[in-house]
């Protein structure tokens, strides 16, 4: 028969879990993509520097190694002896061999080569350094139409050895004022900042790879999670969701069943009449039958045999409906010595011969240690829109028919189909 439908503890229990590691699982993927994205521009960030690291190596093997072997010519200006053309063209024959989208330039705002004036936003990042004497390096991402690179400026900040070229025209060389003239690239002071080391290093590929990582992490994730999913629904289902239904199950069966007989008590009768009259409603082609029943001169019996003696008559009784009885038909205990029997999809007539089957049951053989007994049936029909009460006390006039006759027979209610005595 159809019951309540019970809280699905499984359910709930699962929803909360899938939620839980959907959480999980979306955190964890935050951080590893945030994880992964820093570790990617660490790596590009350290290759800027290394690019740096090596432009002013560079700029220093000039000073120390190249310069002193041109000492015998002081009039002479070899561009290969100038610190910042070394390290400009020495990182430009790297990329050659190395990274080819990687860049290296030396920027200032008065240069002797117009080719290395600083414009644009490098006027501002040498402000920058000039409002800030402590300030040491500058940094960007910046997004191009190659891709995300990673720019990084330090400032150029004039020594002694520079001035010798950039201080007053009448100090350089005759030879770089011939070649450049003697209007742009002097009177530099010492420790200002005239220009910067600007370093540019592509972060594209890191990026990618970051996020190629981030996937394959990804992807373990889900796997890990689902095998946690199935793992904890499975101890969760055997150590808390198989108890707490096996419990749930038997308080629902509990509060449904009559303690003595065994029988389904009135609450399970009153849900399962309201839900036969609502298909009977939607389906006029399919009647139901109720059968009330009552045990003749029960209180006869409670009073020769005692209460004992009658709670063992109404286990028996029940117990003799249940054996030919469907499990959805009942029976159904509704208080005292009547029961009732609910016949889904039966007309009256079948209804009466199923109600006189029964009474047959009954009066057929004695009750242990009480001897014969005999009921009295009431049958009433619905098809069609009907309440219960209203059905109720047809079946209920028709019961009391049957004990007016005479008792131990079966009585339709007159105002339903075929009805007639049995």
């Amino acid at each position: 028969m159809n019951r309540p439908r019970p809280i699905d503890v499984r359910v709930r229990l699962n929803a909360w879990l899938a939620l839980t590691c959907v959480a999980v699982f979306c955190a964890t993927s935050t951080a590893l993509y945030r994880l992964e994205m820093s570790s990617a521009m660490t790596q590009v960030r350290r290759e800027a520097l290394v690019q740096m690291q090596m432009a002013l190596a560079m700029r220093q093997y000039t000073i120390e190694d190249v310069r002193p072997l041109l000492s015998d010519q002081p009039d002479a200006f070899h561009l290969p002896a100038i610190p910042a053309y070394a390290s400009v063209r020495a990182m430009a024959l790297m990329r050659q061999f190395g990274n080819p989208e990687a860049d290296y330039q030396e920027l200032v705002l008065d240069p002797t080569n117009p080719a290395h004036r600083a414009t644009g936003w490098q006027l501002a990042v040498i402000r920058q350094f000039n409002d800030d004497p402590q300030s040491t390096e500058w940094s960007r991402v910046l997004e191009t139409p190659s891709g995300l690179v990673m720019q990084i400026a330090r400032p150029v900040r004039p020594t002694p050895d520079c001035l010798t070229c950039h201080g007053t025209p009448t100090n350089a060389p005759a030879a770089m004022r011939a070649r450049y003239g003697d209007q742009h690239g002097f009177n530099w002071k010492l420790g200002a900042a005239v220009g910067i080391q600007l370093v540019t290093v592509p972060a594209a590929d890191a990026i990618a790879n970051a996020r190629a990582a981030w996937w394959r992490q990804v992807m373990a994730n889900i796997l890990a999670l689902a095998a946690v999913f199935v793992v904890l629904n499975w101890v969760l289902s055997r150590s808390v969701i198989a108890p707490i239904e096996r419990r749930s199950t038997a308080l629902r069966r509990l509060a449904g069943t009559d303690p003595l007989t065994r029988a389904l008590n009135r609450r399970s009768f009153e849900h399962h009449a309201a839900t036969l009259l609502v298909r009977g409603t939607t389906d006029a082609a399919k009647p139901t039958t109720l059968v009330l029943i009552d045990i003749d001169h029960f209180k006869c019996v409670n009073d020769r045999h005692g209460h004992d003696g009658g709670d063992r008559v109404l286990k028996e009784f029940a117990l003799r409906l249940a054996h030919n009885c469907r499990p959805s038909e009942g029976p159904f205990r509704l208080g005292g010595e009547e029961f009732a029997v609910l016949l889904a999809d039966t007309a009256m007539e079948a209804g009466l011969k199923r109600a006189e089957a029964l009474r047959q049951v009954v009066a057929s053989s004695p009750f242990n240690g009480i001897g014969p007994l005999t009921a009295s049936f009431g049958v009433a029909t619905v098809s069609g829109a009907e309440t219960l009460a209203s059905m109720f006390k047809r079946a209920d006039r028709a019961l009391y028919l049957a004990k007016d006759l005479g008792r131990n027979r079966v009585a339709a209610d007159p105002c339903s189909t075929g009805a007639r005595l049995r």
